[in-house]
């Protein structure tokens, strides 16, 4: 199984397996590294068939979910929580939990979060009585982790649109490492889109495709066309709901009859599967949404 020439898992004949980047699960704790579990839990599920949440359940050392990170000389790092801020050494170990703090650095007026939208545990000292428990390791995080990799892999054609094959992973965007502080969630929901007049509507959907963000109760059918190739008849699009860019035929019947452009805003009313790949076949153009539960007219 390989994401890429620098990440892969080989077993061979004897049973035997040779990892590589991502897939390594046997780590130096001494030095650098970046989450264990991952890698014993795409092992798991590659060579063992075993489900990733089940890896993840059943490890009781907190060393595995730990992500150790040197920062530069010229930040300073901070750890902010209901106690007060922390001032932290320039080496940290840390894990993502359910209870902790924001961890962030600091440069001259500058401030940086890592891994913004989560909290962070220190383990810049263990102490072998603490039980696991304790941690309250946030599982939902390390699953996504490692199914982003495994839906690299194993990419479903057809998961932007059927919610029940859909891994949890690809429900939400990436974890970013390093983002400003000062940046302002925004809610992206059906109701407040429906909000902005239609210049408005087709500049914020061109931001969430490129930010990689998803709209709330918003039908999976939903798609942004990032390109169009109108010679071999295939757009580019991001399913809104899902977050996942993907490529897909377009009936060109249905293209004479609606023509598609970069940028539109497109209901997929229909689907056709042949030799294994699935096509648009029927669509709207438009630039109204509705909710999930609701019908598009």
């Amino acid at each position: 199984m390989r994401r890429d020439v620098n990440s892969y898992i080989t077993e061979k004949a004897d049973g035997k397996t040779k990892e590589k980047g991502a897939f390594l699960k046997e780590v130096d704790l001494k030095k650098a590294y970046h989450m264990p579990i991952v890698a014993k839990a795409l092992y798991g599920y590659f060579i063992k068939g075993i489900p990733v949440r089940k890896t993840l359940e059943e490890c009781r050392d907190i060393m595995e979910f730990c992500i150790s990170q040197k920062s530069a000389s010229n930040f300073s790092i901070e750890l902010q929580s209901s106690a007060g801020v922390e001032k932290l050494q320039k080496t940290n170990r840390f894990y993502i939990t359910k209870k902790g703090g924001a961890m962030t650095k600091k440069a001259n007026s500058k401030v940086i979060g890592l891994y913004v939208g989560k909290l962070v545990g220190m383990l810049n000292t263990y102490d072998p009585s603490i039980p696991f428990e304790d941690y309250f390791i946030d599982l939902a995080f390390y699953e996504k982790e490692v199914m982003k990799i495994i839906d690299e892999i194993e990419p479903k054609q057809m998961s932007m649109f059927e919610v029940s094959e859909l891994s949890q992973s690809s429900v939400k965007k990436m974890e970013m490492p390093d983002v400003e502080l000062t940046i302002k969630e925004e809610k992206l929901d059906v109701k407040t889109l429906n909000k902005l007049g239609k210049n408005q509507l087709a500049k914020k959907l061109e931001s969430i495709a490129r930010n990689n963000q998803v709209i709330e109760k918003i039908s999976p059918r939903y798609v942004y066309v990032l390109s169009f190739d109108s010679r071999d008849s295939v757009a580019e699009v991001y399913c809104l709901a899902k977050g996942i860019r993907q490529s897909l035929p377009v009936d060109k019947k249905a293209y004479k009859k609606s023509r598609l452009a970069k940028g539109d805003l497109v209901f997929c009313d229909k689907f056709s599967k042949v030799d294994g790949v699935h096509s648009i076949v029927e669509y709207q153009v438009t630039d109204k949404i509705v909710e999930s539960n609701q019908t598009l007219m």
